[in-house]
């Protein structure tokens, strides 16, 4: 890779990690209002993610298609796998940080 496509890389991934951590905290501002479990919104945000991927492909295409709405909606699928292949990798460090964000969540709990 290019010094150009690598700045390029780590500009989009900033840009990516920029909305994610934004629409997280409107996703978890609204969880929180509507009391709804994580599982369910992660479930909304499966449908969400595909429904919208649809509609990007029609928009972009010049000549949209099923065969070629097909083909995208395979590639989204290549890159979920991959997002739960990554995500398997890094389980052992997500658990750790998670039981020590909730171990913190309870002693200051306890101190107040």
């Amino acid at each position: 890779m290019s010094q150009n496509e690598d700045e390029d890389v780590s500009a989009f991934a900033d840009e990516l990690e920029l909305h994610s951590k934004a629409i997280y905290e409107l996703v978890a501002d609204y969880m929180d209002d509507l009391e709804i479990p994580e599982a369910v919104i992660a479930d909304v945000l499966l449908h969400l993610a595909v429904n919208m991927r649809m509609a990007a492909y029609v928009m972009q295409a010049e000549k949209p298609s099923v065969g070629g709405l097909k083909l995208d909606l395979d590639r989204l699928r290549g890159e979920m796998d991959q997002l739960v292949r990554d995500s398997k990798k890094g389980a052992d460090g997500f658990i750790a940080t998670a039981r020590t964000a909730i171990a913190e969540a309870e002693k200051e709990a306890r101190e107040d």
